[in-house]
């Protein structure tokens, strides 16, 4: 394969990354990275290929992190336990499988609205707690976007020194 047909190629799988992190159907940001490493592969580890690898995979490994760390640390400034946060986990696994596209956001708000209002017993305090985490949430998928075109500019360098 040339390496344009592979800039070409890991360029839309890039782009099909970044839409799997707007939309989270897909894996994005492993999706970059495994575009990464193919590309790598393609054209033989050639140029910045180690740096580059190294940047996305840190990256990778961040963002993934950050849209978990984020809404856990939110739930713990809230007051809510373990058990809470981790019911709230829960939902957000089963909302992802029984909703598509935004079932985790539903199930974290809709457990966290439960789970406050057990522990609080007022409905707008737990209202103002799950709104709190929804915010959470689009802040940890704003920073998550951002770190997914970083992903894509370190590697639009690496196959610009590629291809050139």
């Amino acid at each position: 394969m040339t390496d344009w047909a592979a800039t070409i190629l890991v360029g839309a799988a890039i782009a099909v990354g970044i839409a799997g992190v707007v939309l989270p159907v897909l894996p994005g940001l492993w999706l970059i990275w495994g575009a990464a490493v193919v590309y790598a592969l393609a054209t033989g580890f050639d140029g910045w290929a180690w740096p580059a690898l190294v940047a996305i995979t840190a990256l990778a490994v961040a963002g993934t992190a950050i849209i978990y760390y984020l809404p856990a640390k939110k739930s713990g400034e809230a007051g809510i336990p373990t058990w809470g946060q981790l019911v709230i986990a829960a939902a957000a696994i089963v909302g992802f499988f029984v909703i598509p596209i935004v079932g985790a956001i539903v199930g974290v708000v809709v457990a966290t609205l439960v789970v406050a209002v057990l522990l609080e017993a007022d409905l707008r305090n737990a209202g103002s707690t799950a709104w709190g985490m929804l915010m959470e949430m689009l802040k940890a998928a704003a920073i998550q976007l951002a770190i997914a075109l970083a992903m894509a500019v370190v590697w639009g360098m690496w196959a610009f020194t590629i291809v050139n």
